[in-house]
This record gives C-alpha cells, sequence and structure tokens, in this order.
C-alpha cells in the first residue's frame, strides 16, 4: 500500500499553518512515520526530524538492521548525497547510516544522519546535521524535501520496512 494520498492530504492541510507540528502517518504494519515538520508550502516541506516506531509485534534484530541499513543505501540514491552504513554497536544493538560524501560549501559540511536501532520505542530516526570550518561541534539543520521526493522517502521507508519485518 502506498501513504502517498494520505501524505498529499496531510500536508495540503498544514500549508501555512503556525509551526513546529508532528504529523503521524500508519503504514500497512502499523509502522508509525512521525514528521516534525517546521514548514510546509505547497511544493515542498521543512522537518526537523523523521522517526518511524514499529508495532510492538515487531521483532526487530541487530541482523534485521544490517540488512535494513544495506537496503535503504541502495534505494535511498535520490537524496542530495548518498548514504552507507558506518557503524555497527552490536552492544547497543544500533547502527549509524551517514551520508556517504557530505555536502560541501566553502568551508560548510551537510550530511544526512539516521540511526536505526531495535529499540521498539522508535527503530530509525533520520536527521541532517552541519559543520563549519573550524566548529567542533555540528548543529541540526532541516531536512528540506520537494514534496515528490518526502512521499517516495516516506514509501521507501515503509516498503523497505515491510520487506524485512514479518
Amino acid at each position: 500500500m502506498t501513504l502517498t494520498p494520505d501524505i498529499h492530504t496531510e500536508l495540503d492541510q498544514r500549508r501555512n499553518q503556525s509551526f513546529p507540528q508532528t504529523a503521524r502517518f500508519m503504514g500497512d504494519k502499523q509502522l508509525a512515520i512521525d514528521l516534525d515538520l517546521t514548514a510546509v508550502e505547497q511544493l515542498s516541506s521543512s522537518l526537523s526530524a523523521l522517526r518511524l516506531t514499529p508495532p510492538s509485534t515487531a521483532n526487530l534484530s541487530l541482523a534485521t538492521l544490517e540488512d535494513w541499513a544495506k537496503d535503504l543505501s541502495q534505494r535511498l540514491t535520490y537524496l542530495l548525497e548518498n548514504v552507507s552504513p558506518i557503524e555497527i554497536d552490536p552492544a547497543s544493538q544500533k547502527i549509524l547510516v551517514r551520508s556517504s560524501q557530505p555536502s560541501q560549501q566553502g568551508k560548510t559540511k551537510e550530511y544526512y544522519e539516521m540511526l536505526l536501532s531495535v529499540d521498539p520505542q522508535g527503530c530509525l530516526s533520520l536527521g541532517r546535521y552541519q559543520i563549519s570550518g573550524t566548529q567542533a561541534n555540528r548543529q541540526p539543520v532541516d531536512l528540506v524535501f520537494t514534496r515528490e521526493v518526502l512521499i517516495r522517502l516516506m514509501n521507501d521507508l515503509e516498503e523497505s520496512f515491510n520487506q524485512l519485518v514479518p
């Protein structure tokens, strides 16, 4: 099933409202997708974060997350940068997926970061970060997507989850 009609309707209803707001979408297997919206316009949306929360019946394992990270790396090629798993932590049951090659303008770099986790309170979180020049700490920046890219991303995340989790 596709989330496309629900996403269009929800984004249309939230245009020109005050933000921040969180929009929740429910997928086929009760996968919750939360968008922390900071702006919604006719052709694009800005988010501070995107989160997936699995149903309580999902039996996630580190091996499943590894397969999921690989699938997402191959599937999400339309983002500003390609992403790939960079760290697997068996102790915490988490996988860090990040932009393979961050975007760079002058001394400023921006990159996607996705954390996959066995945690039933949230199995995926996606954010974007910026680091400038000699600045030691990264700063979160909004994820900005055209409506088409956001819809494709949400449908791809749901489809990928559905294929890997029984």
